[in-house]
């Protein structure tokens, strides 16, 4: 969906405090590479096949190697509950830096979902001190990257640009 944007439709936004498709991709990777580090320590037979992870944000440090002031990158850096003026001014990096990160952070993502056996899915885990099956965690997460999805697919309908075709 992103692939072939020019950095102009990378940042269009229809309106001064709109995300821009940049925005929402730095986002969705935030989120699940947050997600796929949390995943090993809601339980400790949840650790043994995911082993200890960490966030390519974190390790690679790139809040400061892109210039980006962790104070307003909301919520463990992710982008959730900025006030949509401060995402807008977001001074992210280029498209092709954003989206090596991206890919990186879904294929993480990819990794720990596949490392879940179906029986594990229903195991119950505790999080923001909610009780919940760990298949939960993941429609969660599917829902998060799916509505991102359908805001990529609106941002580039409102700048004309072709429907990616199944």
């Amino acid at each position: 969906m992103v692939e072939s944007l020019t950095e102009e439709q990378w940042r269009w936004r229809p309106t001064p405090v709109a995300h821009t498709i940049a925005f929402e991709v730095w986002h969705a990777a935030r989120h699940d590479d947050l997600l796929q580090t949390f995943l090993p320590g809601f339980r400790p037979d949840l650790e043994a096949p995911l082993g200890q992870r960490e966030q390519i944000w974190r390790s690679e440090n790139l809040a400061q190697r892109w210039s980006l002031d962790p104070k307003v990158l909301g919520f463990e850096e992710t982008g959730s509950g900025m006030e949509d003026a401060v995402a807008a001014a977001l001074p992210l990096p280029g498209k092709a830096a954003l989206l090596d990160y991206a890919r990186r952070a879904f294929i993480a993502m990819e990794r720990v979902v596949e490392s879940i056996s179906d029986n594990q899915l229903s195991v119950v885990v505790t999080v923001a001190g909610e009780t919940v099956p760990l298949g939960a965690v993941f429609v969660g997460a599917l829902l998060h990257d799916e509505w991102t999805i359908g805001y990529i697919a609106s941002l580039r309908r409102a700048q004309e640009i072709p429907r990616i075709e199944a």
